[in-house]
């Protein structure tokens, strides 16, 4: 069967000859088809004129054997991986990514002129989650917004991990006020395992004035069949405080540490004056009670020897 195929399709090619796509005959495709990993394509183009066969090559060598055809609405094996519609169409059943490159086709007419279009197929890899992660300030469902209160000047990092092609990424400022922004260069970083990439964007933002605000959106603009971005909004108000941060600690001064010191001292005094006091008055209340026991032995003696005085 297969030498039967090769054997007709020369004897197409020598008799027959080439008309330009302005021709009469002419066929269209598009230039790139993309398709995710395991889903299904369809590569179909648009021809007009009755066509009497069609082939599909890979890659741009049109003299080597097909891979899969329609002759007179009868089709060829596809080796499992593809199929043909009834028009024409090249069908990747699952796409993986052995399937991307330059594919051929080569439709012959009922004049016998035939027309040859080029067209690339793209596998491409959706990231996980299909939509920018923010330094994980959002959460991680798509799409995804989120709002973040700051406190002080910081940076925010956009990521898009695991991405097949290597995807570009971009902030867009929508509105802010007394906020302003840096975008710095993306940062690429290639998964040699499973042949993708991931993309880090950095911003940087400067609070201008005591209080503020600012819409932005970090987005793969590109990328129109993944999300569409995300979106946050970020704001400052200058009576704010960190959530969880500690207390203003009080600067030291010299009257701080002098008024202890002094108390201390005062402290100090006061004892020693007590101390002092104490051990006078105990001299004191001796002295006197010793003149008062004499004074009362005299006293004593007197009445003892009066009557012999008499």
């Amino acid at each position: 069967m297969t030498l039967l195929v090769e054997i007709t399709f020369f004897l197409i090619v020598i008799s027959t000859r080439r008309l330009d796509a302005a021709g009469s005959d002419a066929l269209y495709c598009d230039s790139t088809y993309e398709v995710e990993l395991k889903e299904s394509l369809t590569l179909r183009c648009s021809m007009s004129g009755y066509h009497d066969s069609i082939y599909w090559f890979r890659g741009t060598d049109t003299s080597a054997v097909p891979f899969i055809w329609l002759e007179d609405d009868v089709g060829g094996e596809g080796l499992g991986e593809y199929n043909m519609t009834d028009d024409g169409a090249l069908v990747i059943n699952s796409a993986s990514l052995h399937h991307e490159g330059i594919y051929t086709i080569r439709v012959y007419f009922e004049d016998k002129s035939y027309e040859t279009v080029e067209t690339n197929v793209l596998v491409t890899i959706a990231p996980i989650p299909p939509c920018p992660i923010l330094n994980k300030l959002c959460n991680t469902t798509c799409p995804n917004s989120c709002s973040i209160k700051v406190s002080e000047d910081g940076e925010i990092l956009c990521s898009i991990n695991g991405s097949r092609p290597k995807t570009a990424i971009g902030w867009d400022i929508i509105d802010k006020s007394g906020i302003s922004f840096k975008v710095h260069e993306a940062e690429y970083t290639y998964n040699g395992i499973n042949d993708t990439w991931n993309t880090t964007l950095k911003l940087d933002y400067t609070l201008d004035t005591s209080a503020g605000e600012a819409t932005i959106r970090c987005a793969a603009p590109e990328r129109v069949n993944w999300e569409t971005g995300t979106t946050v909004n970020l704001h400052y108000d200058g009576r704010d405080k960190p959530i969880g941060s500690p207390p203003p600690r009080e600067v030291e001064t010299g009257f701080t540490i002098i008024i202890p010191v002094i108390v201390v001292l005062i402290v100090v005094a006061t004892g020693a004056i007590l101390v002092i006091c104490s051990m006078v008055c105990s001299r004191q209340w001796k002295t006197r009670k010793g003149a008062v026991e004499h004074v009362a032995k005299e006293l004593t003696d007197e009445k003892r020897y009066a009557p012999l005085l008499v």
